[in-house]
């Protein structure tokens, strides 16, 4: 393994969530390389740019909805 690649364990731990939420993590979103035996490898740059939110979404329009429903959260909030 090149010492610029992390493997699924190592990219959970880096982003703060658990391995099953890399591996439904398509190529599209977090790029990797598939070895024979079907682990994967990420590069630590690909990583550092999807943590950074550098990367396209895989739904457009995601985080105008995401922020949209925040918006509606905290107005019910207000109404407590």
């Amino acid at each position: 393994m090149d010492p610029d690649e992390m493997t699924t364990a190592q990219v959970a731990a880096a982003l703060g969530v658990a391995r099953t939420t890399i591996s439904r993590l398509g190529p599209e979103r977090l790029p990797y390389r598939a070895s024979p035996r079907g682990h994967r490898y990420y590069r630590r740059a690909d990583v550092e740019a999807y943590k950074a939110g550098l990367l396209a979404p895989a739904v457009p329009g995601l985080a105008a909805r995401v922020a949209g429903l925040e918006e509606r959260v905290t107005k019910l909030e207000g109404r407590r």
